[in-house]
């Protein structure tokens, strides 16, 4: 039985019977146009202002759907940048105050709009979508709202399909080609890059979002293009080498890649990592092959320059007309490629001195048991201008305050260290990499609450000699005693050496260096909740200190720490 010519441009390198997903329950261009007419088939009729507001929580398949479908029937579509609810009702909020009709169309149990799923099932027998029109081509994409409100920024044709275009041609995805992504399809960069791009190519797309590592490195060995994100790209490097070994290019965007990300990933994975540097507004604008001093190169016909230090745009898929300013700094070459500098809202002033947001979290990132940062400048009310707050994800609570500050005195200031830490198991970022300024503000009041299960109160006694003393008593809700044991509270000995012994010896600046070594440990009594402790420590010859834990007369543990001279 003939089906119908598939739309124009869009699917125009596919045969009807090619498959456009892989990995589970594999779709065909047939099944794809079938399924979006049955979805078109039970839209209502469009009117002016109509708008179909996509979310989709799993389905990168029902998603394409809902796409071509919403713009077969003559809907332009709205694009939330996440699913969280108080987004997409503030999309739709925005549309109605703007006079639009707006759609939700999902893949989740919302109890409003219209499922895809079931309006599928309901029209088995609509006609699948005929070639789609470039002037039906109409979405409303908008910025993730990591540095301020979401911006609306609307798209055409030439903008989204002539894109995705310049992308497979420029990188050589060839039909066939069978595209994996870490990042949703709702986000500009997901969307064009793992649904636009692979159907303009004449490939396929993976139908989920895996997140984990392992799950990725499992989808990877039917893959040949991986589409991720800088937070993704940390993870994925920690894979068993070669791991990834088959992808024929990895793509990442959406914020800068650390380099030592970058070269790891590169070492461990035998794949280099294409890093695409673009917005919302301004569509893509230029590229490189991730390695040690790279430098940017602009995207075929979109023309870049510098002006007062900061990249201008001139792009035929950004949506304003003429040249646009960004907040990127920029250094450009004889050759006419550029060196990126940071953003101008990244370098902030403090106490006098300028300091590098991106350049501080590059630093937190290098250090052992840190897997996450982001720094922001906030105002000081002391009058110094602004003061640096710094949200950090560790390993295990074993990475404390005191040694991120003595950490960071290696490469900055002290007097522009972090006035504020939020210390935390994971950052609260979204499907498609981005943090959220209020999201990470939260952190900070969450932790504020929650100080007293994670902080003692020390008190000073006299010295004996060269011996220095303080008291405390462990709060019975200490946080350290979670998990050290249901019914039985002890206080675990690495916690005690960390957030007892060094916590203290560092405020009481006894600890300036790095610790090396840590000598003749003794755990000889538990410590449980409500015990009063006293505390020695005993400085030595060559960055040794000696401590010494007693609860009611009793020796609880002993050691000794041995540091390098800090670095100056």
């Amino acid at each position: 039985m003939p089906t119908a010519a598939p739309p124009a441009r869009l699917l125009a390198r596919h045969a009807s019977d090619d498959p456009v997903t892989f990995g589970e329950a594999p779709r065909t261009v047939a099944a794809l146009t079938r399924d979006a007419g049955a979805l078109a088939a039970a839209l209502p009729p469009t009117e002016p202002g109509s708008t179909a507001v996509l979310m989709f929580t799993g389905d990168r398949y029902l998603f394409t759907v809902a796409l071509l479908g919403a713009w077969s029937a003559g809907y332009r579509v709205a694009l939330p940048p996440n699913v969280r609810r108080e987004t997409v009702t503030g999309v739709i909020a925005g549309l109605e105050a703007a006079g639009e009709k707006p759609l939700l169309l999902h893949d989740a149990r919302v109890g409003t709009g219209l499922g895809v799923a079931a309006a599928i099932e309901a029209h088995p027998d609509a006609p699948p979508i005929g070639p789609i029109a470039d002037e039906a081509v109409r979405a409303t994409v908008y910025t993730s709202g990591s540095t301020g409100a979401m911006q609306a920024w609307d798209k055409a044709a030439h903008h989204l399909l002539g894109e995705a275009l310049l992308l497979a041609d420029t990188f050589g995805v060839a039909p066939g080609a069978a595209v994996l992504a870490t990042v949703p399809p709702g986000h500009i960069y997901g969307l064009l890059f793992s649904v636009l791009l692979p159907l303009v190519a004449g490939g396929r797309f993976n139908r989920d979002t895996p997140l984990h590592a392992e799950a990725v490195a499992t989808r990877a060995e039917r893959a040949d293009v991986l589409v991720t994100v800088p937070a993704h790209v940390r993870a994925l490097a920690e894979l068993e080498p070669g791991r990834l070994g088959g992808l024929k290019r990895v793509f990442s965007s959406t914020a800068p890649l650390p380099e030592v990300s970058a070269l790891r990933f590169a070492e461990r994975q035998g794949v280099p990592i294409t890093e695409l540097l673009g917005s919302s507004e301004t569509g893509g604008v230029a590229w490189r092959q991730r390695a040690a001093g790279a430098r940017w190169r602009a995207l075929p016909g979109v023309a870049v320059e510098a002006r007062d230090g900061h990249l201008w745009v001139r792009s035929p898929h950004g949506s304003p007309d003429g040249a646009m300013r960004t907040q990127d700094r920029v250094r450009f070459e004889d050759d006419g490629t550029f060196t990126h500098l940071g953003r101008a809202d990244d370098v902030v002033k403090i106490g006098g001195r300028r300091v590098s947001l991106l350049g501080m979290e590059a630093w937190l990132l290098g250090l052992d048991g840190v897997t996450d940062a982001t720094v922001l400048a906030r105002p000081d009310p002391s009058g110094r201008g602004q003061a640096l707050w710094a949200a950090v994800a560790v390993a295990d609570r074993a990475v404390g305050e005191a040694e991120l500050k003595v950490r960071l005195r290696d490469r900055f200031e002290a007097s522009t260290l972090p006035r504020r830490f939020a210390l935390v198991d994971a950052l609260p970022r979204e499907d498609n990499g981005k943090l959220q300024r209020d999201r990470v503000l939260a952190l900070f009041d969450a932790q504020r609450r929650s100080a007293g299960r994670w902080t003692l109160t020390w008190q000073p006694l006299e010295r004996e000699g060269d011996a220095h003393r303080a008291r405390t008593e462990i709060p019975t809700d200490y946080g350290w005693f979670k998990g050290h044991f249901v019914g039985h509270p002890i206080l675990a000995g690495a916690v005690q050496v960390r957030s007892l012994v060094v916590d203290y010896a560092r405020q009481a600046g006894l600890l300036t260096g790095r610790i090396t070594r840590v000598d003749r440990l003794k755990f000889l009594a538990r410590i449980e909740p409500g015990d009063p402790l006293l505390l020695t420590l005993t400085p030595g010859p060559r960055g040794r200190l000696d401590f010494r834990i007693t609860c009611r007369e009793a020796l609880c543990s002993s050691g000794r720490l041995v540091c390098a001279p800090a670095e100056r």
